[in-house]
């Protein structure tokens, strides 16, 4: 199985009729979690992170959906069936599946923040952003790292154990035997995947979430 990307807009879900309507598609465990989001846009995303799962589960034909989360609260598939991840930003989710280990991470891009490189990108990473003399390019640069350092974060699943700046992305294709892809679809956002398998699909799948 390759790795698959999906990818939607939940601006659609601003709307309150389309919102509860939508409510009624996702599982009672995603309502509860929609539920203690304080702020609308947090209950959107939540609730287009849920569609999007489905959307996802369905197309590999994953019939039991129980799921659970680990130690870390990474969640997964309490019957092994596949491995799937989650991220939103702004008015973009994503969600990754395979038949391995697989992280995703969606970034808005703004503008490049110095602290955070600083903080968080290894020395070989801050090289390569510094050494860019266009804003433009390095701003698209920093979200670009951005998100394939998180993307690698999120298919360790250790959080915080794992410092961000113990590792280095600049080879691009794999870190310690996980492979990546980026999907660049000129949104205004960044995409990238990581998994154990070094099988992708060649392009997202851009999803409606509403029917």
């Amino acid at each position: 199985m390759k790795t698959r990307a999906y990818i939607a807009d939940t601006s659609a879900l601003r709307d309150d009729a389309a919102f509860n309507r939508s409510l009624t598609l996702v599982s009672a465990e995603r309502v509860n979690k929609i539920n203690r989001c304080k702020k609308k846009d947090d209950k959107i995303r939540s609730l287009a992170a849920g569609l999007l799962l489905e959307k996802a589960l369905d197309d590999v034909g994953v019939g039991e959906r129980e799921i659970r989360t680990d130690d870390n609260g990474k969640p997964y598939l309490a019957n092994g069936a596949v491995f799937f991840n989650l991220s939103h930003s702004g008015d973009r989710v994503m969600c990754a599946v395979s038949d391995m280990e697989v992280g995703c991470d969606v970034q808005k891009i703004g503008e490049a923040n110095p602290k955070i490189a600083d903080r968080f990108f290894d020395p070989s990473e801050r090289l390569l952003i510094n050494a860019i003399a266009d804003e433009n390019e390095k701003t698209n640069m920093f979200y670009r790292l951005w998100t394939l350092k998180e993307s690698y974060a999120k298919v360790l699943g250790t959080g915080l154990k794992t410092p961000l700046n113990s590792f280095s992305v600049t080879t691009w294709t794999d870190v310690n035997g996980f492979y990546f892809k980026e999907y660049d679809i000129e949104d205004g956002y960044k995409y990238a995947v990581c998994g154990k398998s070094p099988h992708f699909e060649t392009c997202a799948v851009l999803t409606e979430l509403l029917k």
